[in-house]
């Protein structure tokens, strides 16, 4: 994966949540960017739930720290957003 003859820094933020959801087949996903990454490419895995497939392929993994969370605060969720069903 490059960009322009460039390495590519790919940040995955939120991938979890949408493989959850089933936009996609976390294991597809995680073959695809074994196979298409480079040398030169960084895969950046952030967010909640990313599943472990997901997580092997990525470079660098980023936790997430609930400071102020819409549930937490008794706030209804939307869906689609923070939550898939």
């Amino acid at each position: 994966m490059r960009r322009n003859g460039r390495p590519a820094s790919v940040p995955l933020d939120g991938i979890g949540v949408a493989g959850r959801c089933g936009f996609f087949d976390n294991k597809e996903v995680a073959v695809f960017l074994t196979e298409e990454k480079t040398a030169t490419s960084d895969m950046l895995s952030a967010g909640r739930n990313v599943s472990p497939d997901l997580d092997r392929s990525a470079d660098q993994i980023a936790g997430l720290e609930m400071i102020r969370y819409r549930s937490f605060l008794g706030i209804q969720v939307r869906q689609g957003v923070e939550c898939c069903s």
